[in-house]
């Protein structure tokens, strides 16, 4: 058993390398705490609220359109491919 407490904490060391270096990016640097959003120091006005919900909603009908758009557009595809080799 001569070493083997050594290639032990060896190896515990390179787990703790190959996690620490996995990451992309750091965590320490994102505005989120345990899935909860930081609030921010800034108080938004009623009208300044209420143009960023029309916003908000503009930009989530528009991407909502655009993803019809494509499925429609790939549902015609993909039948006409279908209807062209079964006839």
């Amino acid at each position: 058993m001569d070493g083997s407490l050594g290639h032990f904490k060896a190896g515990q060391q390179r787990k703790a390398e190959r996690n620490k270096s996995k990451g992309k990016f750091d965590p320490s640097k994102t505005n989120y705490k345990s899935g909860k959003a930081i609030k921010s120091s800034k108080k938004l006005s009623k009208a300044e609220l209420d143009k960023l919900i029309a916003d908000l909603n503009y930009k989530s009908q528009k991407r909502k359109k655009k993803q019809l758009k494509l499925l429609v557009f790939i549902l015609v595809v993909l039948s006409l491919l279908l209807i062209w080799f079964l006839i």
